[in-house]
């Protein structure tokens, strides 16, 4: 009678491949399941990442504001009126004394050095005008022969112009002696003699004079 004989091998491999499925959906599900879950969680980091800190702002401390105390006011000083001013008097020139003629006329010297003026720029200060002056030879005044045989005598009062350098620029009978020969020998006289000009603050300037002239028979 024969025996028969089972063997179980084939059963165990089959035992192991199946446990060796489980294992694998197992592990799949699980896989899936991490899956599912892991995208809130790195959302979260994510948020957690992106979320700025701001930093915290210190606001310094007022410092107390200097007072600074306020000075009155001086009242200004009272007002002085200033006292008005001395008016200047001009001393008036003194009139010349009469010139006598007489019957020899005379060359008269005429002066080589006439006064210049001063060209100097420094300021000088204000002074009242002088009176015009005689030169040398005023005197020699010739007397008019036809005046002399006529018995004519009389003052002739000129009015003459004077240069800066003291040379007569014109004469002008401004009262006459009544005689035309005396009035004429008058002007002709005067306008070779040589004065000394008038001046101001120094300098000299061109101005008119009065010279008056006397003919009289007995000063011959």
């Amino acid at each position: 009678m024969a025996t028969a004989v089972f063997d179980d091998r084939p059963r165990e491999s089959f035992q192991w491949t199946r446990s060796s499925a489980i294992s694998v959906t197992l592990a799949a599900h699980a896989l899936a399941a991490l899956l599912i879950l892991a995208p809130p969680a790195m959302e979260s980091v994510a948020r957690r990442e992106s979320t700025a800190i701001e930093p915290i702002m210190v606001i310094p401390e007022k410092k107390p504001e200097e007072v600074i105390p306020v000075q009155p006011l001086k009242p200004p000083p009272p007002f002085r009126p200033r006292p008005a001013p001395t008016p200047r008097v001009e001393t008036p020139p003194t009139p010349p004394m009469p010139v006598e003629a007489n019957d020899s006329p005379m060359a008269i010297p005429v002066d080589p050095t006439p006064a210049a003026p001063d060209p100097g720029p420094a300021p000088i200060p204000e002074t009242a005008p002088t009176a015009l002056g005689y030169g040398a030879g005023m005197k020699n005044v010739a007397y008019p022969r036809d005046a002399i045989k006529n018995r004519h005598e009389g003052t002739v009062m000129l009015r003459v112009k004077i240069g800066t350098d003291g040379t007569p620029l014109e004469a002008i009978v401004e009262s006459s002696s009544g005689h035309a020969s005396l009035d004429r020998a008058a002007r002709e006289a005067v306008m070779k003699w040589r004065f000394t000009p008038g001046t101001k603050n120094g300098q000299p300037f061109i101005a008119w004079g009065l010279v008056p002239i006397a003919f009289k028979l007995n000063q011959l």
